[in-house]
């Protein structure tokens, strides 16, 4: 405060008046530092009442150079064409475990983001978020088109754990990684519901229309009608479920699915968990444990 007293001296404020215009300085040296911290976006607290509302490209590629912001609200407030951020341009949101997860809420109010291109050498968790463990909703991607040399790799969220994604799609997708890979979704140890993805998928192994592997995860009421291509543990919604937690309840796969071993129209391999109400109705090939 007595540096304050001194600026505020130094342009005429201090003397007798001090005791009267100091309140109203402070406040308005608050109030110029509080807007600097949020004119890169478009307004907002980042709170659950008041979350950071994104309007623009420029917006959201600010998030992912912003990590103390990743546990923050978030609403998109229109379309976002990201075309301007190609390759790897674009900041991932949520780039690890821990304090590097994006652990808020990002709402997408039922907007989309089109021409979201990404190529990247990350050795993992590469998506328009890379690693989540908050909540990503109402949210559609249209034409995505993400390649890494990596693992856990997906349009939307490259590894989600423990988080939510709800009523979120990747529409004419592109995906291509190495293993872990999904349509919309890279690994999953988290709840995803009525979410879907179409276009295609291409990996390694653990390779899925929707989400290339599943641990303790439960999806619900989504689908993929996704092109997928892989080695081992391929399959049209899921690569693979590996925890007796997980549940696949009312989805479907309708893409044609191609493989080495263990391939799937639904899941290219349940070691354990649960599927139920499910179909799929794509054509598979494979050379071993086909179904």
């Amino acid at each position: 405060m007595c540096s304050l007293r001194s600026t505020l001296s130094l342009y005429g404020f201090g003397g007798k008046y001090s005791q009267r215009t100091m309140p109203f300085f402070i406040l308005l040296f608050v109030s110029f530092f509080y807007q600097a911290a949020q004119a890169q976006y478009g307004g907002g607290a980042g709170t659950q009442n008041d979350p950071y509302l994104i309007r623009t490209a420029e917006q959201m590629k600010a998030i992912g150079a912003s990590r103390g912001d990743w546990g923050k609200h978030f609403q998109l407030r229109a379309d976002i064409d990201l075309s301007e951020y190609a390759d790897d341009a674009y900041n991932i949101i949520g780039t690890g475990p821990a304090s590097e997860s994006f652990s808020g809420i990002f709402d997408g109010n039922n907007h989309s983001i089109s021409s979201f291109s990404l190529r990247s050498a990350r050795q993992q968790y590469t998506g328009l978020f890379g690693y989540v463990g908050g909540q990503v909703k109402n949210l559609g991607l249209i034409n995505p088109d993400v390649f890494s040399q990596g693992s856990h790799v997906g349009a939307l969220v490259g590894y989600l754990a423990f988080g939510t994604i709800t009523s979120c799609y990747a529409r004419g997708a592109k995906v291509t990684g190495d293993d872990y890979i999904g349509g919309l979704i890279g690994s999953c140890t988290g709840r995803v519901y009525k979410s879907y993805s179409t276009g295609s998928v291409v990996g390694d192994w653990f390779v899925g229309g929707l989400i290339g592997l599943i641990d303790d995860g439960t999806i619900n009421t989504s689908y993929s009608k996704a092109i997928v291509s892989g080695n081992r543990e391929v399959g049209g919604l899921a690569g693979k479920t590996i925890d007796e937690a997980s549940v696949i309840n009312s989805c479907y796969a309708t893409g044609g699915v191609n493989g080495s071993t263990y391939v799937g129209g639904l899941v290219g391999q349940v070691e354990r968990g649960r599927a139920f109400n499910c179909y799929s109705t794509g054509n598979v090939s494979g050379d071993q444990y086909v179904g």
